[in-house]
């Protein structure tokens, strides 16, 4: 006897999905859509800096600066 699998198909037109999972555990999930301000993109690789992604922060925070974030 053969199971079928279960099959899921998303889809997603003209709109931004952030996250999409089955289950998430004890996770932070920092998200910026792709029209975020320079302040919420800085404040956010601020964040994965505490959180210890110094990848994804660096990458958010030289956006931010590259399109004129300028404050603490």
């Amino acid at each position: 006897m053969t199971e079928d699998f279960p099959y899921t198909h998303n889809e997603a037109h003209d709109s931004f999905v952030g996250f999409q999972a089955e289950a998430v555990h004890d996770s932070t999930i920092n998200i910026v859509p792709p029209d975020a301000s320079p302040q919420k993109k800085y404040e956010v690789g601020v964040r994965c800096l505490e959180e210890g992604l110094p990848g994804r922060a660096r990458e958010l925070i030289w956006e931010a600066i590259t399109h004129n974030h300028d404050g603490p």
